[in-house]
């Protein structure tokens, strides 16, 4: 389950960030943390669907 949330973490944030960086670093770090955010209850969602 760890693992699926770091995953989620990292490609969340990356997202975010690559979205956001267009407008400026303050938009990128804001969507780069939703977008961790998002990853954390993606990567539990799926641990908890398909590894349980």
């Amino acid at each position: 389950m760890k693992l699926c949330i770091f995953t989620g973490i990292n490609l969340g944030g990356c997202v975010g960030w690559e979205l956001g960086e267009r407008f400026g670093t303050l938009t990128a770090f804001f969507l780069g943390g939703i977008g961790s955010v998002l990853g954390v209850w993606a990567g539990w969602w799926a641990a908890r669907r398909y590894l349980a």
